[in-house]
């Protein structure tokens, strides 16, 4: 069982861990989960206007969290020009946004969240990925074996990944730049929140 150190990393009460951005972060949102985490809260607002590389590991908790049904407590402290907010709506919404962004925006993504609004799912030489996102459904089917790997590799974090290799995904915005990292959107469904014939 998962019990990083609460005077390191993070705190843990009974399901509920509240995690310390700050380095290092030595699990994964599906480690926390197995350990019987279901609440996670981190102890500062995310900030994606000048991000660091804990503030996208911690986007990253967020998608996969949201990935496995975990309720997530966070805060976005800024949002660069470049990404609009419609593009993380498939994430557990925080339950506040600040510097310039709108609280009309929060109470939108919190009234309008559901799992499975962007996730990708393996096929047999293929992955397809669903995004509702923009309130329509979207699929896009990947057969190209390099990009199926890049897809794979950026979602366990990619610190590798070029452009090059994902450049069909940043078109869709699918993957995004968030300040010097690539982030990929859509999570891997681990628990479906309806029949998987439904979704």
């Amino acid at each position: 069982m998962i019990q990083p150190p609460a005077q390191h990393s993070s705190e843990r009460s009974s399901d509920r861990l509240l995690i310390h951005l700050r380095e290092p972060l030595p699990f994964t949102a599906c480690e926390l989960y197995r350990s019987g985490i279901r609440t996670i809260e981190f102890n500062r607002p995310i900030d994606l206007a000048d991000p660091s590389s804990l503030d996208v590991r911690g986007l990253d908790i967020v998608r996969l969290a949201s990935a496995r049904g975990m309720r997530v407590i966070w805060e976005l402290g800024g949002l660069n020009p470049s990404i609009e907010l419609t593009e993380l709506s498939h994430l557990h919404p925080p339950r506040a946004m600040h510097g310039s962004c709108d609280q009309t925006a929060i109470e939108a993504w919190q009234a309008d969240f559901f799992l499975g609004r962007c996730c990708w799912r393996q096929g047999p030489g293929f992955m397809q990925i669903r995004d509702r996102r923009s309130r329509r459904l979207v699929k896009y089917t990947l057969t190209e074996p390099n990009l199926m790997a890049a897809l794979r590799e950026l979602d366990r974090g990619g610190p590798d990944i070029t452009a090059n290799r994902i450049a069909p995904l940043l078109e869709e915005r699918l993957a995004l730049r968030i300040g010097r990292f690539f982030w990929l959107a859509p999570y891997r469904m681990v628990r479906w929140p309806s029949p998987s014939m439904t979704v």
